[in-house]
């Protein structure tokens, strides 16, 4: 029988997720990410703690090492999950995520392993982020927003925001997509690249969301 938690496995890639953008996680982060009440996320800080999976300094929250390595197992199972709705589903990339969150926690190990085969042990989900049991190494990217005129590059990883997936949809950035910075808005910030042939225009929300190589 396999155990599902789903509130645990949230709370730990939610700290995750903060860890990776501001090198830590707060109550308060975490209360707005998963949308839950200020004393829920205490009661399960406090029994993460317990387990071992998180630590504190002062307000500031990290995984311990135990509970990085849980994590990485979860997101394994998520990303996977990612890949097979894309490639054998047709999803598109903006709509695999809740599916995933609801597949990642019925997925013995056993059954990730062999989706894992299926799939031919993929490095990167459909949005770029590493499969961490097949990607040993962390890619070395930066944001698009720091580039400037005249810079090379392309497209390695985007949030998994489903806002910013369909809007990329539009305008047919995708990953691994080659693209050339012709120039960057004074006054909005905004950023006109050429991408197939084509000049697009990217808000500045947005290339502060992808990651290039």
């Amino acid at each position: 029988m396999i155990k599902i938690d789903t509130s645990r496995a949230d709370y730990l890639k939610a700290i995750y997720s903060c860890m990776e953008k501001e090198g830590s996680a707060s109550n308060k982060r975490i209360t707005d990410l998963l949308e839950v009440s200020p004393s829920s996320v205490t009661e399960m800080i406090r029994r993460l703690v317990e387990a071992g999976d998180v630590y504190l300094d002062k307000k500031e929250i990290y995984l311990t090492e135990q509970g990085m390595v849980e994590v990485k197992e979860i997101l394994t199972k998520h990303r996977l999950w990612e890949i097979f709705l894309v490639r054998y589903l047709n999803y598109s990339w903006y709509e695999v995520h809740e599916e995933a969150d609801a597949l990642e926690h019925a997925t013995s190990d056993r059954l990730k392993d062999r989706l894992n085969e299926l799939l031919n042990h993929p490095e990167h989900c459909p949005h770029g982020s590493e499969i961490f049991e097949n990607h040993k190494h962390k890619d070395k990217l930066r944001l698009l927003s720091d580039l400037k005129p005249g810079d090379e590059t392309s497209v390695h990883r985007v949030a998994d925001d489903k806002e910013l997936l369909e809007y990329l949809e539009k305008r047919h950035i995708g990953i691994d997509k080659k693209i050339m910075v012709l120039g960057i808005d004074e006054y909005d910030g905004s950023m006109t690249v050429w991408c197939d042939e084509e000049e697009v225009v990217l808000a500045k929300k947005a290339t502060t969301k992808i990651m290039v190589l």
